[in-house]
Formats: C-alpha cells, structure tokens, sequence
C-alpha cells in the first residue's frame, strides 16, 4: 500500500491554520476574544490562521486552553 506522501510545510501551516480558525469558530470566539484570553497578538493569531506563522507548542497551547481543546485536534492529518 502506498503512503500519501508528506505535503509541504506551507500545506502543513495552512492546514494548522484553517483548523484553528474553524475551532475558534465554532467555540464562539472572535480573533480579539481569543487573543484577550490566550495572551497571544490578535495580529500573531490572524497570521497563524492564515498559516504565515509556525507556532511553538507553547504558543497552541495558550490559543487552545480558552478553546477548551486539545493540540491534536487541529494538527493537520
């Protein structure tokens, strides 16, 4: 059986990204309520979510705990 071949790192960010967006989303949460909450840059999050940054762990963690939500569940498949 063939393996899917591993996509791009910029395929990776914009995935990360949308999933992140589509979380934030469907918790309720504006990009401003998430960065007051989280501690993160409101212009850092919309870069992410447009998949222009690579976060640290740290960082998606902070995003995640006012989510209520865990890392894997935006890591990309």
């Amino acid at each position: 059986m063939a393996e899917k071949p591993f996509c791009s790192d910029e395929e990776y960010l914009r995935e990360l990204g949308k999933n992140l967006a589509a979380l934030r989303k469907k918790k309720g949460y504006t990009q401003l309520l998430l960065s007051i909450d989280s501690g993160v840059a409101k212009s850092y999050l919309a870069e992410l979510e447009r998949g222009k940054r690579n976060p640290t762990l740290t960082t998606l963690r902070k995003l995640l705990k006012p989510l209520g939500g865990q890392i894997r569940m935006i890591l990309p498949k």
